[in-house]
């Protein structure tokens, strides 16, 4: 289980401070469960971590 306020495979922000203090845990979690990470913040973002 994530212990991440935002879960970040359905809701990924690039700006969310937490993404950049745990920049390297955050990006271990998405590879372990999802290859993409999407958001609606803005137009939308899809990232891909693999």
């Amino acid at each position: 289980m994530s212990s991440f306020k935002r879960d970040f495979s359905t809701d990924f922000h690039v700006e969310d401070p937490e993404f950049n203090e745990r920049f390297e845990e955050v990006l271990d979690e998405l590879v372990a469960t999802c290859p993409i990470g999407r958001s609606n913040v803005g137009h939308g973002l899809r990232t891909r971590t693999s």
